[in-house]
């Protein structure tokens, strides 16, 4: 154990180390600095930028680079043939559903091939029957297609969006495959790019597609690397990793018990009228957990109260708010009206969903919870911060229970 413990502070070191030499070189060449974050990067603002960078015609002024390293990477030589292309996004189909990206491929102005992309780098939810759909659609305008699937890692589609033997003989047949960021890294990595200002472009949207997408930063990977060259910084890294869930569940236990001390010293009479703080953690492949004040800790479910969460995994788009469950109190409920007549008029700068009666985004460094925030929670000073922000949501449920 001592032994692991020298080798964290070796790790710790280096760790300091890389982010002194990214601070210098980030003096002279800005080298942390990506346009992407000022870009509209939603699906549709991601589908415009593949579609315009597979598109010849493009002002890119690399011609058909793109298109045919696309092409090839995907194994499909017969779509080579053609003397001009077509781009479109949000393409309508008859079903009134859109592709998000769909290519045409022409010979003497006849249709020879088409593709369609369906972009779930955003983690759009898929639809019932959303690519068998679009499936048809390909059939009816050319017997020569091809379908993606684009989510962020490689995972297949929901069935319920196309069944999986449909799926998997499309796979076997060469007519469809799901891809990922990584793919599409790849793609790019091997696409010849001749001019100099459309290969910076690349290199940061594959950096953007890496760092905000998959939320991988280019440090962890120069770290990665420097461990993999020592067995003994490998050996007790591969050690903490079987530990990550531990790690985690602990670092969200304390700062559970750092809030519920302070909401106990300085709002005793909620927590005497039975409103709790706790929460609700998530391990699967990613990590994430939700935090409920509340005063129906029921098997039912909570039905109001504050909250903090995520809109991404690994605590990413943090926000907080009051929210309301639908389920538990109906929109047509006299409590669910009165609810919403109190809290309409209060907090400015937050929004209001389905789900939540107000709700706002974190900003500065708690919009995401990366190391530099996580290390703040044995000390309490990340419990201090978040207790500031939820200070106004508490003072307004204490007025409100008064007034009912």
């Amino acid at each position: 154990m001592q032994q692991h413990l020298l080798t964290l502070k070796k790790i710790a070191q280096i760790i300091e180390y890389y982010q002194k030499q990214r601070d210098k070189t980030a003096l002279y060449d800005a080298n942390r600095f990506n346009p992407f974050r000022f870009m509209r990067t939603d699906e549709n603002g991601l589908s415009a930028i593949l579609a315009f960078l597979l598109d010849p015609n493009q002002t890119h002024g690399q011609q058909d680079l793109f298109l045919n390293a696309f092409l090839k990477y995907l194994n499909l030589t017969q779509f080579l043939a053609y003397d001009s292309v077509s781009v479109f996004t949000e393409k309508t189909v008859l079903t009134k559903r859109r592709h998000d990206i769909f290519i045409e491929g022409y010979i003497n102005q006849k249709l020879v091939w088409v593709i369609s992309i369906e972009n779930k780098l955003r983690d759009a939810v898929d639809q019932p029957n959303q690519l068998t759909d679009y499936l048809d659609d390909l059939k009816s305008k050319n017997d020569l297609f091809f379908l993606i699937y684009l989510p962020k890692s490689n995972t297949a589609p929901d069935k319920s969006s196309i069944s999986e033997t449909e799926w998997q003989g499309l796979i076997d047949r060469n007519q469809g495959k799901s891809l990922s960021i990584q793919h599409l890294i790849e793609w790019l990595d091997r696409t010849p790019i001749v001019a100099p200002k459309i290969r910076q472009f690349c290199d940061d949207f594959k950096d953007f597609l890496k760092e905000d997408i998959m939320n991988t930063p280019e440090d962890s990977n120069q770290l990665v690397q420097e461990i993999i060259k020592d067995k003994e910084l490998l050996y007790t890294s591969l050690i903490i990793a079987q530990s990550t869930k531990e790690l985690y569940q602990q670092l969200i236990n304390q700062l559970e018990q750092k809030l519920k001390e302070k909401i106990k010293t300085d709002y005793p009479s909620l927590t005497q009228a039975g409103w709790e703080l706790y929460t609700k953690s998530y391990f699967n492949k990613e990590i994430n957990f939700n935090l409920y004040f509340d005063k129906d800790k029921s098997k039912q479910g909570k039905s109001w109260g504050i909250s903090i969460g995520f809109d991404k995994t690994w605590f990413n788009q943090a926000f907080y708010g009051i929210y309301v469950n639908e389920k538990m109190i109906p929109a047509s409920s006299e409590e669910y009206q009165k609810l919403t007549d109190f809290f309409q008029s209060r907090f400015q700068g937050f929004e209001s969903t389905e789900w939540w009666l107000k709700r706002k985004k974190f900003d500065g460094e708690l919009f995401s919870w990366g190391p530099e925030v996580l290390r703040q929670i044995p000390s309490g000073e990340l419990a201090n911060k978040l207790f500031e922000h939820l200070k106004p949501l508490l003072d307004a449920v204490i007025e409100y229970n008064k007034q009912v």
